[in-house]
């Protein structure tokens, strides 16, 4: 942090850089070619892909991104970030112009020469790199408990799969069916929920039976009930967990600390 007050720009610039791919996990970004979109990464963000807020939703020094990424994703983030980083970014866009470059004293090829010459082989993505593995362990420990069943393991690296997914910013087009998909799967949920209703009443008449008369017909007829039952739940839970899969999620404001 002590290179944000340096009396060198590209100094300033290089320490705010590695700021945000360090907290956003950001890509670094490169020079694109003639025939590509025109995809930004942190090195290569403009004036126009920023906005400052000094208070913004009851949080202060707030830096909102809005940009097109790799394959053309947008980023569209508001972050709050340290006063000393907030004050930087201010200074490099003053008297600037929209199209101008936010770190105009800086690129991609600086950026790693740097990183290198700390630790061989030490680049931008693997900060990038760290933070999803950071965030997928982080989700792991949070939400897997060691006597889950497997169905329950698979939905908790699965939502934590989609927690990296989130950080990175990894998105893809929803399917043009997605919506008739929800819906069957909704349909297939509540129709499950009405068969486990019918089959705890069709159980609890077994057991009732079973306490009154004591038959052993009457024991096996009330365990074949209570092992449909289980079976039903086990549907259901699969069902749910297939749907949280494939419900979207919202951005994460912020990653976590490294």
């Amino acid at each position: 942090m002590e290179d944000m007050k340096s009396k060198e720009m590209r100094v300033r610039q290089r320490a705010v850089a590695l700021y945000f791919i360090d907290r956003l996990a950001l890509r670094a970004g490169n020079e694109k070619d003639e025939d590509q979109a025109d995809a930004v990464g942190c090195c290569s963000l403009r004036v126009e892909h920023i906005e400052l807020h000094e208070q913004l939703d009851g949080k202060e020094f707030v830096v909102e991104f809005d940009f097109l990424g790799k394959d053309s994703i947008r980023y569209h983030n508001a972050v709050p970030v340290e006063k000393k980083v907030f004050k930087n970014v201010k200074l490099f866009m003053e008297n600037k112009k929209d199209g101008d470059d936010l770190f105009d004293r800086l690129n991609t090829s600086v950026l790693n020469q740097y990183l290198n010459s700390l630790m061989d082989g030490l680049t931008a993505k693997v900060f990038r790199t760290y933070n999803a593995s950071f965030t997928l362990q982080q989700q792991l420990d949070e939400m897997t408990d060691p006597d889950d069943n497997v169905s329950a393991k698979m939905l908790s690296y699965n939502r934590a799969n989609r927690a990296v997914a989130v950080l990175c910013n990894h998105q893809r087009a929803v399917p043009k069916t997605h919506e008739k998909s929800m819906d069957n799967l909704h349909g297939k949920i509540e129709a499950k929920q009405d068969t486990i209703k019918e089959a705890e009443k069709g159980l609890k008449h077994a057991k009732k039976a079973y306490k009154n008369n004591g038959s052993v017909a009457e024991k096996a007829n009330a365990e074949k009930k209570r092992k449909l039952l289980r079976g039903f739940w086990n549907s259901l839970r699969s069902w749910r967990s297939r749907r949280l899969t494939k419900t979207r999620i919202k951005p994460l404001p912020w990653a976590p600390p490294s």
